[in-house]
C-alpha cells in the first residue's frame, strides 16, 4: 500500500496519508514505487525488486558463516562437505527467514543490512558499516533499534580500549552511525512539522499494536515471547545448542584459537543485546511480537549455534547435533496450529497453499454470482484486491459482519475470527465451498437464515 501510494501519485507527495503512515521513513514503498515506474506494476517485478537485498542477505550470510567454517581446526572439515555450505543450508532451514525471503517483505532488506553491518564491524570497513547503518534506518523503526544494538555490541567489543581512551575511541565507533541518525532525525521533524506527530497517533491503525498493557497483559505477552522462541522447529535449535554446551562443558571439544572462542562470545552478547532491544517492546506491547520481529536475533543464535557445534571433537556429534537443528527448522515449516490458536503464517512456510485456494474460491464466486461485496471476512482479506495482486482489482471482501451478512470467507490463515465466531460459523452456517491443501483450509459460509 506504501508502494502503491507513491507509484499513483507519481511521487507528488513524499509522505503517506495518515491512514497508512506507519511513522518510519517509508524508503521501501519509494525504492517499489520507482521500480514499477521503471518498469511495470505487478507482481513478478515486485519479487524481481526484491533480487538485490536477497542477493545482499545471501552473500553477507555465506561470508559470515565462512569466516569460522574452517577457523576452528582444519579436520572440521570433515563435517559433510564444504561446512560453509552445510551453515548456508541450516540458515535457509530456518522458516521465518525463509518465509520471509519469498514475499515482497522489508524484513528481507533489513536482514541483508544487519548482516553487511556485522560483517562490516568484524572487517573493520566503515564505510560499508555507515551504508548498512542508512539503510537500517530507512527500512524501518525496528531497523533503528537494531542499528542501535549494533552500535551497543561495537561498544562492549572495544571496552578496553574505552576505558584506556573513551573519547577517542566512542568517537570513532559513533562515526559512521552519525548519517544515518542525521537522516532519521531530519525525516522525523520533516514529518513532525507537516503532520505534527512523530511514530504513532492516536487515529493510527497501528495504534492498538503499541499501547501498553497491564501487569497480567505483561505476563502474557512474556509467554508469547517464549512460544516465539521456540516456535516452528526452532525448539530443536535450542535443544541441539544445550547439547552442545552440556559437550563443550564436558570438554569433548578441539582446542580452538582464542580469536574464536572470543568471536563465539561476543555474538552471545549480540545476541543477549537484540533479545533485549528487541523483545522489550513485545512484553510491554500486545502487537509487537511477531516472529519476524525476532529475525536479526533467530540468525545470531543459529550463528552461535553452528559456531559451537564446530569445536566438538566427534564427528558423529557434530552431524547429529547439526542434523536436529536442521531437520527441525524444515520441519517448523509444516507446523499448522488448530483452527483456533492464532499463528504466525507470514513466519513459515505452511502458508503458501493458502494462495492456490483462495483461486479456487474466487472461481467458485464467479461461477455462482456471488459478490465479494456482499462477503463478510477479517484482515488479512479486507480491501481492495489490487492491494494483493497489483491487477487493478478494485473489488475487495467486507469487513465481517454475521448478523447482516449472507456469506462468510474463511480461512485457518485468518487469525482475527473469535471463538465464539467459529463456534457459530460450524452450528448455524452451511458449507458452500471448501478446499483443503497440506493442512490450509478455506471455507465459505452461507448463512441459513438467508
Amino acid at each position: 500500500m506504501h508502494g502503491d501510494w507513491f507509484y499513483q501519485q507519481h511521487f507528488q507527495y513524499w509522505l503517506l496519508p495518515d491512514s497508512i503512515d506507519s511513522g518510519h521513513i517509508p524508503a521501501f514503498g519509494w525504492y517499489l514505487a520507482l521500480i514499477w515506474i521503471v518498469f511495470e506494476q505487478n507482481l513478478i517485478v515486485s519479487h524481481f525488486a526484491m533480487s538485490l537485498w536477497i542477493f545482499l542477505l545471501l552473500m553477507q550470510l555465506y561470508i559470515l558463516i565462512n569466516r569460522y567454517a574452517d577457523s576452528a581446526a582444519a579436520s572440521i572439515k570433515s563435517l559433510f562437505f564444504s561446512t560453509s555450505i552445510l551453515g548456508l543450508f541450516l540458515f535457509l532451514a530456518d522458516p521465518v527467514l525463509i518465509s520471509q525471503m519469498t514475499l515482497v517483505s522489508p524484513d528481507v532488506v533489513l536482514i541483508g543490512a544487519f548482516l553487511l553491518g556485522i560483517n562490516s564491524i568484524l572487517d573493520n570497513k566503515r564505510l560499508l558499516l555507515a551504508l548498512a547503518i542508512i539503510i537500517l534506518g530507512l527500512i524501518s523503526m525496528r531497523g533503528i533499534m537494531v542499528a542501535v544494538g549494533l552500535f551497543i555490541w561495537q561498544l562492549s567489543n572495544q571496552f578496553s580500549s574505552i576505558k584506556k581512551k573513551p573519547f577517542v575511541t566512542i568517537k570513532t565507533i559513533l562515526l559512521p552511525y552519525l548519517p544515518a541518525a542525521i537522516l532519521v532525525i531530519v525525516y522525523l521533524a520533516y514529518h513532525f512539522q507537516v503532520k505534527g506527530w512523530i511514530g504513532i497517533h492516536e487515529r493510527s491503525p497501528w495504534a492498538a499494536s503499541f499501547a501498553a498493557v497491564g501487569l497480567g497483559g505483561i505476563v502474557k505477552q512474556f509467554t508469547v515471547l517464549i512460544w516465539r522462541l521456540l516456535d516452528f522447529g526452532r525448539v530443536f535449535v535450542w535443544l541441539a545448542l544445550s547439547i552442545t554446551v552440556y559437550l563443550l562443558y564436558k570438554r569433548q571439544t578441539y582446542s580452538a584459537s582464542n580469536h574464536f572462542i572470543k568471536n563465539l562470545f561476543s555474538f552471545i552478547r549480540l545476541a543477549i543485546i537484540l533479545l533485549i532491544i528487541l523483545g522489550t517492546p513485545a512484553i510491554f506491547s500486545a502487537g509487537l511480537s511477531q516472529h519476524r520481529y525476532f529475525l536479526p536475533f533467530f540468525i545470531i543464535i543459529n550463528l552461535i549455534f553452528f559456531q559451537s557445534i564446530l569445536l566438538i571433537k566427534s564427528t558423529a556429534w557434530r552431524r547429529g547435533l547439526w542434523a536436529i537443528a536442521f531437520l527441525g527448522l524444515i520441519t517448523g515449516n509444516r507446523w499448522v496450529y488448530p483452527n483456533k490458536i492464532a499463528q504466525g503464517w507470514d513466519a513459515s512456510l505452511a502458508h503458501k497453499p493458502y494462495f492456490e485456494c483462495k483461486n479456487q474460491l474466487k472461481k467458485f464466486l464467479s461461477e455462482e454470482n456471488i459478490l465479494s461485496s456482499e462477503t463478510g471476512t477479517v484482515f488479512p482479506e479486507i480491501g481492495i484486491q489490487h492491494y494483493r495482486y497489483l491487477n487493478d482489482d478494485e473489488t475487495s471482501f467486507q469487513p465481517l459482519d454475521m448478523n447482516t451478512q449472507q456469506y462468510v470467507f474463511y480461512s485457518n490463515i485468518m487469525n482475527d475470527f473469535s471463538d465464539k465466531q467459529l463456534d457459530e460459523l460450524e452450528k448455524d452456517w452451511d458449507i458452500v465451498f471448501h478446499c483443503s491443501n497440506f493442512g490450509i483450509h478455506v471455507y465459505l459460509y452461507q448463512s441459513t437464515g438467508h
